[in-house]
């Protein structure tokens, strides 16, 4: 397969932008991804795609250089979630919608039963946390900015909505601690929406189907994104 009429297009007509060479990485990345089926990508597969090969974008991310495709028409962009928020729990690797409250008052009590256990005893001469460590209580409490007998009435202050947000400040502190292992009884709750799918438009593919197969040599000259002089810009 060969894109590179495509990529001429994008060259001729983006060549004063400074996400064009992204262009023609995006482009190289849609087609060795999706060509074939008339696949549809998000632009995170497309920037997990360029991970996986070791791809690099001038720009912050490929969202520049995917709106300028669309622009000129070489690819098609969809929004086949429209403008739906999906719900999905960190533990469970699953979307959760519909369980959203079920799911943080799980997640919510389990993290509240490690900062319990992970308490020391109260008897006064074993009450210093020995080595001089630190606990999951102390730790959740200074991400939340409260004293550490407070954890328990932040993390379960208001309704579930309200609550979403010190749980996964209090999972992330944890996570982020060299010296405190989280437990897999609990996990953050994350927002998001269903995103744009990008394929080549009808107009592209035909190009493409029509070149024949020059596709390995016009893939080796995609540049890499190390080229020391691009910039990381949008």
């Amino acid at each position: 397969m060969d894109y590179s009429e495509l990529i001429e297009t994008v060259r001729t007509e983006h060549d004063h932008q400074p996400s064009v060479e992204d262009q023609v990485r995006a482009i190289a990345i849609v087609a060795d991804n999706g060509f074939a089926e008339s696949q549809s990508l998000s632009q995170a597969d497309i920037e997990a795609h360029a991970e996986d090969d070791d791809v690099e974008f001038d720009c912050a991310d490929a969202r520049p250089a995917l709106d300028n495709l669309v622009d000129i028409g070489i690819l098609q962009r969809s929004n086949p979630g429209g403008d739906r928020t999906y719900v999905i729990s960190e533990r469970l690797d699953d979307i959760v919608n519909g369980e959203f409250e079920e799911t943080l008052r799980t997640d919510r009590e389990a993290l509240i039963e490690h900062i319990k256990d992970d308490d020391p005893p109260e008897e006064p001469e074993n009450v210093a946390v020995a080595d001089g460590g630190v606990t999951v209580r102390q730790v959740v409490a200074e991400a939340l900015e409260v004293v550490p007998e407070g954890v328990e009435a932040r993390l379960r202050a208001g309704d579930a909505t309200d609550q979403r947000e010190p749980l996964n400040t209090a999972v992330d502190a944890i996570d982020d601690h060299m010296d405190i292992v989280k437990r897999d009884t609990y996990g953050k709750i994350l927002l998001r929406k269903s995103g744009y799918q990008y394929r080549f438009s009808e107009s592209a593919r035909a190009v493409i189907s029509s070149e024949g197969g020059k596709y390995d040599q016009t893939h080796s000259e995609m540049p890499s994104g190390n080229n020391q002089d691009s910039g990381r810009q949008h």
